[in-house]
């Protein structure tokens, strides 16, 4: 079973692709270092709601869409 931080981590990757955007360009909108943002990405570390709020500002997506990947099981 993958962990809170891979299931988000996809999820991110799969929006910030979406958009064209680099880590780096990411990371400039939401003010979160690109080393931090690559490391949530690979599942290594999850992010606290402010993170969760800002990226999905960034991305223009709902905070529901960047956490819809949970399974409540």
């Amino acid at each position: 079973m993958a962990t809170v931080a891979e299931v988000f981590g996809s999820t991110l990757k799969r929006f910030r692709t979406q958009r064209g955007l680099t880590q780096y360009q990411l990371g400039a909108l939401t003010r979160l270092s690109t080393t931090f943002i690559g490391e949530m990405e690979r599942g290594l570390k999850a992010p606290n709601l402010e993170s969760v709020v800002a990226i999905a500002h960034a991305l223009q997506v709902s905070v529901a869409e960047m956490v819809s990947g949970f399974s409540t099981t």
